[in-house]
């Protein structure tokens, strides 16, 4: 109020004097006016903040998880995560530019600190400066793109090596065609191969070529001499790929391309994939492996330290035993500074509590299974528990508590602490809403194609030419052709499979961009559905 009335005597307002002679009742007004003034501004504008970054694997997941914390809590949250990948996302969080200081709250990657790293960290901050978090199991999955092939390509980890160092270069090559016999009649003779790697640093680098090395080793020494890291030194006549969005691009875009992306991603645009030969024998893809058995073998073999403040620079999950283990198994984990007690009070609370939710929750490890990742096994879970405990924060940090959505908690729930799963936001079920529309149409038109495959067993002789267009969000089919006997059936095969690529046609053009992207206006969402909705009628 002093300031405030210096300001206006300064501006020729009310003096001081004038103020001073206000009646007692008045001053206490003004005051309790300005206590409200300060308090109401500071609980409006306060946001409390996180920040990580690091691998770009299972960065939807952690975007969802983040997204999902923010709807949820009732004080405001802004919490954001860079893809940066592992090697980027290690370095930022070791800090060694910031006299190692952390540039962000955790880190997160599909590679564990490195020894120069953890050494450099310790011996500044202390022996148990850092603790590592395992919070989903993934693969490193190898893709291609060999149009005309339909059955599974099978490798062995030594044929895979020669095949990424350059030693082998046709697709029908000895070795492939041998463990590939019906592979050869579709693919041109000495067709070649074209081999996609990553570039920078990355995680799915790492775990592809130390999967390679141990197991050429072991296998077949001269099969492999490139070595093993985030980054290796290619050969000059392959082909370099920013990024795992990149990488995928490229692998679906170029034929007889090879490459390796995180599992999961892989599996979600429909790339084809090497089953590989695993230790014991098995031919199998990373869809068919339990992906989960590796970490748990790991526990069990002591390959995971007891004690999480120790070093995980020797933690390696490749090439295991079991039956239904896949070769190139890697955890993510989150990498998180133990003194945090110059951290804000509530930003701490909410990392605590996002590290529980992630790491420890059902619900939590049930959404690595929405972007094919494996949950990590119980072993595991009860191991982040006594983990998370040797976090030290602020003496004053709050704690966060979660309400789930099946189970209310009467004022409590409404505290400022809560992460409420009673809360959503109208994008979230929106989102939720238009993907499983998508997912029936895709569910219909994979009906549809079962009746198309059935009706051509019983009718060879019909012979069609489909050409199709689109404009903007609706599709027509524009040619038919048919050559054969003519008959009725013949016709409605044609007009089958005019009416299902055309559904293909639009929810590829426009309906997967739709559940990508919220900021869709509604009445586009509404033509979409409808004209979805009568090609569906129509069939």
């Amino acid at each position: 109020l002093f300031f405030l009335g210096q300001m206006a005597r300064s501006r020729g307002g009310v003096p001081l004097s004038t103020m001073a002679s206000l009646p007692c009742s008045c001053s206490y007004l003004l005051l309790l006016l300005g206590y409200c003034v300060v308090f109401a501004a500071s609980s409006q504008t306060t946001v409390t903040q996180l920040h990580g970054s690091g691998t770009t694997n299972p960065s939807k997941l952690l975007w969802d998880v983040l997204e999902t914390f923010e709807s949820r809590s009732k004080i405001p949250l802004h919490l954001t995560y860079r893809a940066v990948g592992s090697s980027t996302g290690q370095k930022e969080f070791v800090g060694e530019n910031n006299g190692f200081n952390s540039h962000t709250d955790f880190g997160s990657g599909d590679i564990p600190v490195s020894k120069a790293n953890y050494d450099a960290l310790t011996a500044a901050k202390g022996a148990d400066a850092l603790v590592h978090i395992p919070y989903v199991v993934g693969g490193i999955a190898v893709f291609y793109n060999l149009p005309g092939v339909t059955d599974a390509v099978k490798l062995d980890g030594c044929t895979l090596a020669k095949i990424f160092s350059r030693q082998i270069t046709k697709w029908d090559d000895e070795a492939i065609v041998k463990l590939n016999p019906a592979m050869k009649a579709s693919i041109p003779a000495g067709q070649e191969i074209s081999v996609v790697h990553r570039v920078l640093g990355s995680s799915s680098t790492s775990g592809l070529t130390n999967y390679l090395n141990r197991h050429a080793q072991e296998m077949c020494p001269t099969a492999w001499t490139l070595g093993a890291g985030s980054t290796v030194k290619w050969t000059a006549d392959t082909v370099a790929a920013q990024g795992s969005g990149n990488m995928a691009s490229t692998l679906q875009s170029t034929p007889y391309t090879i490459g390796y992306l995180d599992a999961g991603h892989g599996h979600s645009l429909g790339l084809g994939e090497i089953a590989l030969l695993n230790r014991d024998g098995v031919s199998l893809t990373s869809k068919q492996a339990t992906l989960g058995a590796a970490a748990s073998a790991a526990l069990r073999a002591s390959i995971i330290p007891a004690d999480s403040t120790q070093s995980f620079a020797d933690v390696a999950l490749y090439d295991l035993g079991g039956a239904d283990t896949w070769p190139i198994t890697m955890v993510s984990y989150f990498y998180v500074r133990t003194d945090l007690t110059a951290m804000d009070p509530t930003s701490f609370g909410v990392l605590k509590a996002m590290l529980e939710y992630v790491s420890t929750s059902e619900e939590g490890q049930k959404k690595a299974g929405e972007y094919s990742f494996s949950a990590i096994p119980a072993e595991l879970v009860t191991y982040n528990q006594e983990t998370i405990k040797k976090l030290r924060g602020p003496a004053n940090a709050p704690v966060f508590t979660f309400e789930t959505a099946s189970k209310t908690k009467a004022y409590e729930g409404q505290g400022d602490y809560i992460i409420s799963g009673k809360r959503k936001s109208f994008a979230e079920i929106d989102h939720a809403q238009m993907a499983t529309e998508m997912a029936a149409v895709a569910d219909r038109v994979k009906a549809l194609e079962a009746k198309v495959d059935d009706h051509h067993g019983d009718d060879s002789n019909a012979v069609t030419k489909l050409t199709t267009t689109k404009a903007e969000s609706t599709t027509k089919v524009t040619t038919v052709q048919a050559k054969g006997n003519g008959d009725d059936e013949s016709t409605k095969s044609l007009a089958i499979i005019a009416l299902v690529f055309s559904i293909i046609s639009t929810i590829i053009s426009v309906g997967v961009p739709l559940v990508v992207s919220r900021a869709q206006s509604s009445s586009k969402q509404a033509d979409i559905k409808a004209h979805l909705n009568n090609m569906a009628s129509n069939i």
